[in-house]
């Protein structure tokens, strides 16, 4: 009969359930909800301190981009960490997106520098340009910090 088991001695391999191979298209649509809620995220947290805080005042300035920059750093880093390349190019994304922010707020707080009659803010119209740069280039630092060498942590996997 062609169908009946051989019968042989000889030890067949056993065979271990493997995970079902992860789906390419579903990687991306993961990787591309990554990008947008990273971004996302870390905007909302650059965003909204400004909106509690005054920032006419040099102190309240520094508190609003306080109590920005800590939670944004922390999610800044898990994503990171966790996600790899899409969750530093969602904070990269992010971290760029709310230094635009910082730019416009800024300038629109110093709009009236000029005009005797405006309440002007406390800072030079320097920071209007130069607190958006720092912002951006210390969140590129910190993802670069936290994803690390990706060939050094692939090694290890088989």
């Amino acid at each position: 009969m062609p169908f009946e088991p051989l019968g042989t001695d000889e030890p067949l391999e056993v065979t271990t359930p493997s995970r079902k191979p992860r789906d390419f298209e579903n990687e991306l649509v993961g990787g591309c909800f990554t990008i947008v809620g990273g971004s996302l995220a870390i905007f909302v947290l650059t965003w909204w301190p400004f909106l509690v805080f005054p920032v006419k005042t040099s102190a309240g300035l520094f508190k609003a981009l306080l109590i920005a920059g800590i939670p944004v750093l922390i999610v800044g880093i898990i994503l990171t960490r966790i996600v790899k390349l899409a969750g530093a190019v969602g904070f990269a994304a992010g971290m760029f997106i709310g230094a635009m922010f910082l730019f416009m707020n800024l300038n629109l707080e110093l709009i009236g520098f000029n005009d005797p009659n405006a309440v002007r803010p406390e800072y030079p119209q320097t920071w209007g340009w130069v607190i958006p740069a720092a912002w951006f280039l210390a969140g590129l630092a910190v993802m670069l910090f936290a994803y690390g060498n990706p060939e050094k942590s692939s090694e290890g996997k088989g």
